[in-house]
């Protein structure tokens, strides 16, 4: 077993006291001497380590070290108890302060186990014990057992109580966990600190253990709601947060209410933090997700998470929900123009029928928006559609940098300048929530029929294309040989089309093998595939 320390120190002046702790007495000149007298066999440490300043320890020390390893004290064990003196300065200024707390950091051993006796010293020196506990606990791994303080100066009769202060460590690592779970959605800490109270004790059995296993279902709820939310996953995170709000609402455990200090402050804080994010519309005994409505609270709500998420520097977690919100505001403005009046789980989650197309309507329209700022064509674009297109660009540029790990040439480290960019590209589309012209993704296309041909040696497989489509437009990939029929093929199929307007020909520069070319041949169609409502493709013909 680790090694067990106390740690104390002596009065200047002593005289003999009464303490009592719980029901038992002992009389001592120093609180530590009575304290090893009351404490059970278990508790008690292998060594007490005594802070002395030079007056203590030349007055008091040797009388109490001679006492206690003599075996004279009477203690509740045969075991030997060492005693030893560390030395601290009389902490008259702030340097000896930091100096007496360096003393107590570096006198600890790792993984050991700590009681502290606070009844003697100076007013300062029990900050220290607390700060020195908070400190060997966190980064030492060291167990505070017990810390103690005899109330010498009671004036309640006879005896001088000694009592159990290690509530107040205990308070302060309850307010930390709830810090951590309100600043970052983490429910480790809060985890740590239930685990004990789900320990069903020795003995305990049938209906005695439903108090620990309500405890140990808390203590799962709170690790399902981290999970969700760590992980980006707001539909998930409403149904477990509806399960955790529902806990903390019902009365607590005695054993864990009796122990937790001010539990429904600290609990009340847990619920004001997830209560944005609760679905409250949803059924807990059906875990199908279509229950879940998209309708504007729904969307309300998952920009909740998003704020949080920004809030608490997962700017990962915020751009990668934002892409998907944005497919949700879409599905909503478009589902309600077609008057669907409930939108269900199956109708905006399935992902190859439904959001899918949206997404690629959506990079559609970067690309047309793409052309006409390149190329000034006449694209019939509306000023909400190019609002999207510009946005849902940014925001999926930025989510593949992140969703890719920076694996592309392109640096996809963000800057404190982009963070606050993209806030303000996230906070003019929450902005725009209710706008729907701006989610519109109804492109209006061209008109007419456009036909996409190759002409080779021979003119039949041209003409007769033309004369079976008998196209609006005509794009034409030729050789420098061939280019010169086109015009006899278009005067026989008698196309009617505006040779200077609607027809285009590309001579390629290698018309056996001019794969290389392809790029370029989809530059030069993109004028006239935007003009048209139809693209008809014929394949016969050419090379």
């Amino acid at each position: 077993m680790s090694k067990h320390i106390l740690i104390a120190t002596l009065s200047v002046s002593s005289w003999n006291t009464k303490y009592r702790l719980g029901d038992e007495v002992a009389e001592a000149n120093q609180a530590p001497l009575a304290l090893l007298q009351l404490l059970p066999a278990e508790q008690l440490p292998d060594e007490v380590f005594i802070l002395c300043t030079s007056k203590i320890y030349a007055k008091q020390f040797h009388q109490f070290k001679g006492l206690v390893e003599s075996g004279n004290l009477k203690i509740k064990s045969s075991k030997l108890i060492k005693v030893s003196p560390i030395s601290i300065p009389d902490g008259k200024n702030e340097e000896e302060i930091w100096e007496i707390l360096k003393t107590i950091l570096n006198s600890v051993p790792e993984n050991s186990r700590l009681t502290l006796d606070l009844t003697h010293g100076f007013r300062s020196l029990p900050f220290l014990y607390f700060t020195a506990a908070l400190y060997l606990k966190a980064l030492h791994n060291v167990k505070i057992e017990s810390v103690y303080y005899g109330i010498a100066d009671a004036s309640n009769g006879e005896y001088k109580p000694i009592i159990e202060l290690s509530v107040i460590l205990e308070m302060v690592e309850w307010f930390y966990a709830t810090r951590i779970f309100k600043e970052t959605g983490k429910a480790d800490y809060i985890v740590g600190l239930l685990e004990p109270f789900a320990e069903r004790p020795e003995g305990v059995e049938g209906s005695n253990c439903a108090p620990y296993d309500k405890i140990s279902y808390l203590k799962g709820i709170f690790h399902q709601t981290s999970f969700a939310y760590q992980q980006a996953l707001p539909i998930e995170l409403g149904m477990v947060a509806k399960k955790l709000n529902i806990q903390l609402e019902k009365p607590l455990p005695a054993h864990l209410n009796k122990k937790m200090p001010l539990p429904d402050e600290l609990f009340s804080q847990v619920k004001t933090y997830i209560a944005p994010f609760v679905l409250s519309s949803i059924k807990l005994k059906n875990k199908n997700k279509n229950q879940v409505f998209l309708d504007k609270e729904e969307l309300l709500r998952q920009a909740k998470i998003i704020d949080s998420y920004f809030n608490q520097g997962y700017i990962n977690n915020a751009i990668i929900l934002i892409r998907e919100w944005m497919v949700n505001v879409v599905f909503y403005h478009n589902s309600k123009a077609r008057g669907t009046k409930k939108i269900v789980g199956e109708d905006w989650l399935k992902v190859n029928t439904k959001r899918e197309p949206i997404e690629n309507l959506m990079s559609s329209m970067v690309k047309l928006n793409d052309i006409v700022k390149k190329k000034g064509l006449l694209i019939e674009i509306t000023e909400g559609q190019k609002w999207l297109a510009e946005k849902w660009e940014n925001m999926t540029d930025k989510r593949n940098g992140i969703s890719h790990c920076g694996f592309r040439v392109e640096t996809s480290l963000l800057s404190e300048k982009d963070v606050e960019e993209i806030k303000s590209v996230w906070q003019d589309l929450k902005e725009s929530v209710d706008c729907a012209e701006k989610w519109n993704v109804n492109l209006q296309y061209g008109h007419g029929t456009l036909l996409i041909s190759s002409i080779g040696k021979t003119k039949g497989s041209l003409y007769s294309a033309i004369t079976a489509v008998k196209p609006d437009y005509l794009f034409v990939l030729a050789s420098e040989v061939s280019n010169n029929y086109i015009n006899e093929v278009i005067d026989k199929a008698q196309w009617a089309g505006d040779r200077k307007r609607n027809l285009q020909v590309y001579i390629m520069k290698d018309p056996y093998a001019g794969f290389m070319e392809s790029n370029k041949v989809i530059e030069e169609a993109e004028k006239l595939i935007a003009m048209a409502e139809k693209v008809v493709f014929n394949l016969t013909g050419g090379t």
